[in-house]
């Protein structure tokens, strides 16, 4: 009798900052090795700057190993930009007393178009890092 067990992975918060590139590479090596699939959610502003656009070398291998999640069984979900203030796309940074994201998600004034701009933003950071986004995480920051 063969006995296999569905398994898949929820990676919350993947980043080079608290790990390193290095332990995400491992994750990702080990659920290819077993054939585990999952998804990791990515936060390219989460040092206060899109590491999109002049990543550090310790950012360019963490996107390295985000560009080859889908290859490794795990899908790289879109989920905020910061989990802090509100990234201004513009100037690559958080404004001063910028409103923090996820209490941002949740204010009824704010409009469709305006989640969808900032969403979209986000889209085309990753895009400049060669990350596909076939999902979205919702934040637990609020």
């Amino acid at each position: 009798m063969n006995k296999k067990t569905i398994l898949s992975f929820y990676c919350d918060d993947t980043g080079p900052y608290a790990a390193g590139a290095e332990a995400f590479e491992f994750f990702l090596n080990y659920c290819a090795e077993h054939g585990i699939a999952g998804e990791s959610s990515v936060i390219l502003g989460v040092s206060g700057r899109s590491m999109s656009r002049n990543p550090t070398d310790e950012e360019q291998d963490y996107l390295k190993q985000a560009r080859r999640a889908f290859e490794c069984g795990i899908d790289t979900h879109i989920e905020i930009m910061t989990h802090n203030g509100l990234f201004d796309f513009e100037t690559n940074g958080i404004p001063e007393n910028a409103r923090h994201e996820g209490l941002w998600l949740y204010e009824p004034e704010i409009t469709i178009a305006e989640y969808q701009d900032y969403f979209a933003n986000i889209m085309t950071e990753g895009g400049i890092a060669g990350i596909r986004f076939p999902g979205l995480t919702w934040p637990g920051c609020g």
